[in-house]
């Protein structure tokens, strides 16, 4: 996928890689974005990265997508300015952990990502995207609901160790 936005003249573009297919490397770029982006994770690692973002799910179930930013000349590598995982799960197609880097923000790039999460729903058969969101990220909210996200009531139990989260559901045009 190519970036309709452009920052300094370039296009992002996000890339996919299944779970099982993540190096280290990557997971070390994950750390990276995630702990800028959340800086409320503490001492995420790759040795952490795992139980730290995933959760109860199986990295094998996971689709990681990786919003790169070309380097100027094409010379280095690109920079991974964004990302998000997704997992197949019922009819549904959950996505989670999308961040952009702060610098990059205000660009539409989380169009892009979110753009790249309704083809794989399509391509999995799935009818929405699901994803939790804190209650307190009224941007956020707005944000999903500026495109047809709609939060479902009582989907998410609050306990004593985490913000209070709400579920977002957008429902995919042609799914």
């Amino acid at each position: 996928y190519m970036g309709e936005f452009a920052f300094s003249g370039m296009q992002p573009r996000v890339s996919r890689v299944a779970g099982n297919d993540l190096t280290e490397e990557m997971i070390a770029k994950l750390c990276s974005l995630y702990t800028t982006s959340f800086p409320d994770l503490v001492d995420l690692s790759p040795a952490t990265f795992v139980e730290q973002t995933l959760g109860l799910h199986s990295i094998a179930d996971c689709i990681f997508l990786f919003l790169e930013m070309p380097s100027q000349d094409n010379t280095l590598p690109p920079q991974v300015i964004g990302s998000a995982y997704v997992i197949p799960y019922h009819n549904c197609l959950f996505v989670s952990n999308v961040c952009i880097a702060p610098e990059f923000r205000r660009n539409g790039y989380t169009k892009l990502i979110c753009s790249a999460c309704e083809d794989i729903a399509r391509e999995h058969n799935r009818s929405s995207l699901a994803g939790n969101v804190s209650a307190e990220s009224e941007g956020l909210i707005r944000f999903y609901r500026s495109f047809g996200g709609e939060i479902v009531q009582n989907a998410i139990s609050d306990n004593s160790t985490s913000a209070s989260m709400v579920r977002m559901v957008y429902h995919v045009p042609n799914a």
